[in-house]
């Protein structure tokens, strides 16, 4: 055989092998050729809130990504499917492990619940205290109804927002009869048993739709107990006197308020 011929032979042999060793160099992490010693989930969350989705992956002790096994162990509470990707469900604790070989990696979460929404529903006046005799009857009636609206976003646990609360006054003892407006800057967090605790500075809307906060604080919002339950919020909260030794108040029980899209802090 000639020697060139032998020679071209030869380098198609070579080029030949060299293609087919490198085949799966490139895309997705191909399997590995070792056990690692150890593996490393990323990002490393620990709080997810409902509805929020994360794509997880996986990177060995050389920070090599790795392709591996997914398992959600509470899968209620965040589904979890073959590529990593999660989807939170309801608020619970939930676990996680990915498994490469016989190495594992587990990651711990929280999901709360998401109240960073815009909630409208009914409102009443429950209860009505102050020193002076007249105040109540002619301004915060009890049985009086009205409408909530609490708008809040949501950033981890933390709140920020504003609520109003339009009731209608239908006859006071001098036989006026008015709708009034009383508003709040609120915050608040969510609390370890998921329930929210909310606190805010509160004011009036005047008749020409501005909104006015006293310089000095007057009104709290001092109390607030709610409950969140398919989809729904329903409580109680107080308007009380800055000064802790004036026990004046007025209280509304809502619900159920009803929620729209999520408004959510920057992440």
């Amino acid at each position: 055989m000639p020697l060139q011929f032998r020679a071209m032979k030869s380098v198609h042999a070579f080029v030949i092998t060299a293609l087919i060793s490198c085949l799966g160099c490139a895309g997705t992490p191909a399997s590995p050729t070792r056990t690692p010693a150890s593996l490393l989930i990323n990002p490393q969350l620990n709080l997810l809130s409902v509805g929020d989705s994360v794509s997880f992956t996986v990177a060995d002790d050389r920070g090599d990504p790795m392709t591996a096994t997914w398992i959600s162990e509470v899968p209620s509470v965040l589904s979890l499917d073959a590529r990593g990707r999660a989807i939170a469900l309801a608020p619970g604790q939930a676990r996680i492990t990915a498994s490469v070989g016989q190495t594992r990696a587990s990651l711990s979460l929280r999901v709360i619940p998401q109240y960073g929404r815009t909630w409208t529903g009914p409102a009443e006046i429950s209860a009505c205290k102050n020193y002076n005799f007249r105040t109540c009857p002619r301004s915060s009636p009890e049985g009086s109804k009205g409408t909530l609206v609490l708008r809040l976003v949501q950033e981890g646990l933390g709140l920020t927002g504003a609520l109003e609360v339009t009731y209608f006054v239908e006859k006071t003892p001098e036989g006026l009869s008015f709708h009034t407006t009383t508003i709040a800057k609120v915050s608040g967090t969510i609390l370890d048993d998921d329930h929210l605790l909310l606190t805010g500075t509160m004011g009036v809307r005047g008749p020409d739709g501005s909104d006015f906060y006293p310089q000095e604080p007057t009104w709290l919002l001092r109390y607030w107990t709610s409950n969140l339950a398919d989809q729904q919020l329903t409580g109680s909260f107080e308007r009380g006197y800055f000064y802790a030794d004036m026990d004046n108040f007025v209280r509304w029980t809502f619900g159920p308020l009803m929620s729209n899209t999520a408004l959510k802090g920057p992440s």
